[in-house]
């Protein structure tokens, strides 16, 4: 009797804590309501690697379960992990969302989001939000949110995997402070509508460009630059805030050489030249990564080395 009874308890605190997604179906969009931040991680535990932070209001679909885990796809972000069920709630099947869903959204569609006059594709499309519009979400219907576009005077319906909560995401509503970094490239550094190379390219900023950094997706940094009034993304490798001393370094090598190479990442087909224990490098910046943009007298030639190696 007494192990039926602690079984009973353990059943029904599996359900309690699994409530929030119980009738979740696969390919349903859900809100993120952790007041903070919620993990993104890369598996169905806490003791995974947490892959991003996903703020309140950030728009996930559900792609598979694993107890209390739930593997959702970011649409804003386009990374795939798990989160737990506790803090995602539905955003309702009958036109109203289950948590504070409504409010200001930021279009993150690369290309354009139709504006429809019903909550479905087969709907006659109104207008074409492009990438960065301000919507204000009055209410949802399954995968679709009814929206008003302030910059038109438009209302109609979107499709709600393009939404983000706020204006985080690379829009001209984004927050325009935010840590200062400096461009470090020799030639270009792209800007784009979204956090990966598949997005279009908005801008390209050159060398010793000031950028303000909002948030960091993965190996992509969301970044307002104060010179263009522009938002956008830009790779992480090739932009830094660190202090470490530029100038003439010493390689201090254990092995028997430091590798130059043409990108700051370790590649068999990127290496460009060998410097030897004892030879000096003039350092011209660092990168995020633990790279070193460096000029190599004995080779006269430029590129990236581990910066480790050098003192």
């Amino acid at each position: 009797m007494r192990k039926s009874l602690v079984g009973i308890i353990i059943l029904a605190a599996i359900f309690m804590t699994s409530l929030p997604v119980s009738a979740a179906q696969i390919g349903d969009y859900y809100t993120v309501t952790a007041s903070d931040f919620l993990s993104l991680r890369s598996g169905s535990g806490s003791y995974y690697t947490e892959l991003d932070r996903l703020s309140y209001g950030t728009t996930v679909q559900i792609k598979g379960f694993s107890g209390n885990w739930v593997q959702v796809y970011v649409p804003s972000t386009g990374e795939t992990g798990y989160v737990y069920n506790a803090y995602i709630t539905p955003q309702g099947s009958s036109g109203t969302s289950s948590g504070s869903g409504t409010g200001t959204y930021t279009v993150t569609a690369s290309d354009f989001l139709s504006l429809r006059t019903g909550p479905g594709s087969g709907y006659t499309e109104i207008d074409r939000l492009g990438y960065g519009t301000s919507v204000k979400v009055q209410s949802f219907s399954g995968n679709w949110a009814k929206v008003y576009v302030p910059s038109t005077g438009e209302t109609g319906y979107v499709y709600v995997g393009y939404l983000k909560k706020g204006g985080s995401s690379g829009s001209s509503s984004g927050s325009s402070s935010g840590t200062e970094y400096t461009v470090h490239v020799s030639d270009f550094l792209a800007l784009r509508s979204g956090p990966g190379t598949g997005y279009d390219e908005i801008d390209r900023l050159s060398n010793g460009t000031i950028v303000r950094v909002n948030s960091f997706s993965g190996n992509w940094a969301n970044v307002y630059v104060p010179s263009r009034d522009e938002w956008g993304y830009v790779y992480t490798s090739y932009i830094s805030k660190t202090s470490l001393p530029l100038g003439t370094r010493t390689c201090n090598v254990t092995e028997s050489y430091l590798a130059l190479r043409t990108e700051p990442a370790f590649r068999y087909e990127n290496e460009i030249g060998k410097i030897w224990r004892g030879q000096k490098v003039d350092v011209k910046w660092y990168t995020n990564t633990g790279y070193a943009y460096v000029y190599a007298p004995t080779l006269d030639k430029e590129g990236y080395v581990n910066a480790e190696f050098l003192k």
